[in-house]
């Protein structure tokens, strides 16, 4: 996999590629607590054994045919009443 240099401001800076895992949210939960990964940290694989869809659902995938990742954001600059607004940003 070729390095790609982010010109962002935080997002993209580590990346962590996985060929499998159970599911890129669990890694960027358990290699958070491990290491405290940096806000904006990338976590993607191209086969998730067990992804992890809304509200308990499964995500299922071939491999390599979908974008399969996790990105940690860490808001402690918003407010708790603040911060769904990143779900409503990031679904549009």
């Amino acid at each position: 996999m070729h390095k790609i240099f982010a010109k962002t401001l935080f997002l993209g800076k580590n990346t962590i590629n996985l060929p499998v895992c159970h599911s890129t949210n669990e890694e960027a939960k358990t290699l958070n607590q491990r290491g405290n990964l940096s806000e904006g940290t990338i976590v993607r694989a191209d086969y998730q054994e067990n992804g992890k869809g809304q509200r308990g659902n499964t995500w299922e995938s071939e491999p390599q045919k979908n974008l399969l990742f996790t990105i940690l954001l860490k808001p402690d600059k918003l407010r708790p009443d603040q911060q769904y607004m990143i779900n409503v940003v990031v679904s549009l």
